[in-house]
């Protein structure tokens, strides 16, 4: 019975007009006198416009006249029947039936009319007092809002000025940790991450040659500020080397590499940055020369004392680190073996023994007497107090085995005299004593190297033909100075000194031949150099991971396009056009590269170009994860990549056109 009636009011509209047409139909057949029946289907109608609306009411008119005309048409003389007495009395009651059932209609529906305007009205009356009820709520409201503003205010102002005094507390005792302790240091303990533990780092201890007697010479002002300024050039690069100050030892610097935070290429950071403090003191023109020691090994690092604190490391590598340092020639950097192993590739180095050992006392006046002397003795063979007075300077220099050879030749030329027999006896035994290096009462043989100079990457780089290369480091230095300075940190993370360079070169021979104008190729050339330096947003464990990288490890590598220009542009550079092709070189010529994920020519060419020559020289370098390939091997790899679409062809077929020279 629900369903029949849910039925019913769904098709309420159609079932309706059935009626209406079924009720018109039944009329005009049956009906003798149709022209008076007429007047009936205002009914139908204006019942259908009332409940319906309008459109039903128009159709049920439009739908009326249409059966009236049909009928009419095929049966006209139903419509024009003579009329007697008894029609016209039926026609006029009929009529008169309909007129009133139209009255009465009318008239419910204007009642109906009627109870709704009054309802309306008294709908109106209810919201117009429910209105004044709402004003006075507002009112009330709105008083209580400004009250509550007043005390929000109130309470927000008391927050700030508490929040300012706790961090002007917090940045002054930051300023007060950071001014004695290095800030990485400060950071890790607050995160209760520094442990105490056996680690292998690097370990370098310098020391001013001459500072001493500086001091006396000079007001104390003078030479503490001269310090100061010596110390303040040395902290920038050492820190800019990740390195951690751990001691100031008068004029004297001791520093660790590769703790607290580990650094798998601490060794070369170590050594790099010795090279370039003292590349500072040439340049700053101090009044005095820097000796340098550093050693690598295990060590134990962690924190010491109890009421005050600090990091430190101790152990044979660091006495080590400060014997050599103290052996170590004025204005020379020496290292041990571990040290120049792994280093050698990006340094030329020499062993010590080459070096006369007197000179590396550190006292200028002794070395120009004792190189006086020597001259002497050469010009006079057997004279033999010469030959021991030599001796003696020698010893006091430190150099005891040309005291030893000295000592001998006077001992063949007078061989009852005990002055000399004396001599050499006390020689010998200190000769035994510093043969070998001994450290914590363990003799081992330390062999010693010092650096001679920076391996020049253009000088070993073969998978560039040589031809192309000759006198063009001096035109591309012409064209943008190659920022040493800014570049070597971030590429000793990773130990691809030299990276960039071959980059920049490479992506500038490849623009070259394609033809570009002086000015793209200065931005190519220039963007090779800088590409990589937002690479310092990838951890370091990732930078040196000798495996394949996970989803997370990737989203860090994804960052660091966009990071080089941000670093770029606080540092100064304002080139947007260079800036675009750092930005967009780890596009895909498919769209599948990253930040942005361009495409094809939306690409710069500039980036497009980059990209292949920074895959090219990836791919024939030393790196921590592989070796390196030859010039063809990669270029046969990078071809495989340009089907995978994600290298521009035309860029690569320039490349293996430069690679094709290699034969010739």
């Amino acid at each position: 019975m629900e369903a029949i009636k849910k039925y019913l009011v769904d098709n309420f509209e159609v079932g309706f007009v059935l009626v209406i047409l079924v009720s018109v139909s039944a009329t005009v057949w049956l009906v003798e006198t149709k022209l008076s029946f007429l007047n009936f289907f205002y009914l139908p109608v204006l019942l259908s416009s009332y409940y319906l609306g309008t459109r039903s009411g128009v159709l049920g008119a439009f739908f009326t006249f249409l059966v009236i005309a049909l009928f009419a048409g095929i049966y006209p003389d139903r419509f024009t029947a003579p009329m007697d007495g008894f029609g016209l009395a039926a026609s006029i009651l009929t009529w008169a039936g309909f007129l009133m059932l139209t009255a009465v209609i009318v008239g419910f529906t204007h009642r109906e009319l009627q109870d709704k305007v009054t309802e309306a009205l008294l709908s109106k009356a209810e919201a117009s007092g429910n209105a004044e009820l709402l004003e006075q709520t507002m009112v009330t409201i709105l008083e209580l809002e400004s009250e509550l503003d007043y005390k929000v205010n109130e309470r927000t102002r008391a927050l700030e000025e508490q929040t300012k005094s706790i961090t002007a507390r917090k940045e002054r005792v930051e300023e007060t940790l950071y001014s004695t302790m290095d800030p990485v240091v400060v950071k890790l303990m607050t995160q209760g991450r520094i442990r105490t533990e056996n680690r292998r780092i690097s370990v370098m201890r310098s020391d001013l040659k001459g500072f001493t007697k500086y001091s006396e010479e000079h007001p104390p002002e003078v030479a503490i500020a001269e310090l100061n300024k010596f110390l303040g050039d040395m902290e920038t690069i050492l820190l800019n080397y990740n390195a951690h100050i751990d001691k100031y030892m008068g004029d004297g610097i001791m520093s660790e590499f590769g703790a607290p935070l580990h650094y798998e290429k601490h060794t070369l950071l170590a050594v790099a940055c010795a090279w370039k403090m003292q590349e500072k003191m040439q340049h700053a023109k101090h009044p005095f020369k820097l000796g340098i020691g550093i050693s690598t090994g295990a060590a134990t690092t962690g924190m010491i004392g109890v009421k005050r604190q600090s990091f430190t490391a101790f152990g044979d590598t660091v006495n080590l680190a400060s014997r050599i340092e103290s052996m170590c020639e004025p204005g020379r950097i020496t290292v041990d073996e571990s040290t120049f192993t792994e280093c050698n590739d990006i340094f030329d180095f020499k062993p010590v023994s080459d070096l006369p050992t007197y000179a590396r006392s550190g006292n200028h006046a002794l070395v120009d007497e004792i190189s006086i002397l020597i001259k002497a003795v050469s010009a006079n063979v057997n004279n033999v107090s010469m030959r021991i007075e030599l001796a003696h300077l020698l010893k006091e220099a430190n150099d005891l085995e040309q005291a030893h050879l000295h000592l001998k030749s006077a001992m063949e030329l007078e061989p009852s005299n005990k002055e000399v027999k004396v001599a050499y006896a006390e020689n010998s035994v200190l000769m035994e004593e510093q043969r070998d290096l001994t450290v914590r009462g363990r003799r081992s043989i330390v062999r010693l190297y010092e650096i001679v100079a920076f391996k020049n990457p253009l000088n070993t780089a073969t998978q560039l033909p040589s031809h192309l290369l000759e006198n063009l480091q001096e035109k591309l230095d012409q064209l943008v100075t190659y920022p040493d300075d800014f570049i070597l940190p971030v590429e000793c993370l990773d130990g691809s000194v030299g990276f960039s360079r071959l980059t920049g070169i490479t992506a500038y021979l490849i623009a070259d031949r394609m033809n570009l104008v002086d000015q793209e190729k200065h931005d190519i050339l220039e963007a090779g150099y800088l590409a990589e330096i937002g690479k310092t947003i990838v951890p370091e464990n990732i930078l040196n991971r000798n495996g394949s990288l996970s989803e997370d490890d990737y989203s860090h590598v994804y960052m660091h396009p966009r990071e080089s220009v941000r670093k770029l542009h606080n540092t100064g550079y304002d080139n947007e056009k260079m800036l675009e092709i750092i930005e967009c070189h780890h596009e895909n010529f498919d769209g599948s590269g990253y930040p942005a994920g361009i495409q094809g020519e939306n690409i710069p060419i500039g980036a497009r170009i980059l990209a292949v020559a920074e895959a090219y020289i990836s791919l024939t370098m030393n790196r921590p994860y592989r070796g390196p390939r030859d010039g063809k091997a990669a270029l046969a790899e990078i071809s495989v990549y340009v089907h995978r679409g994600k290298f521009d062809p035309i860029v690569v077929d320039t490349l293996s056109e430069i690679v094709t020279m290699l034969d010739t």
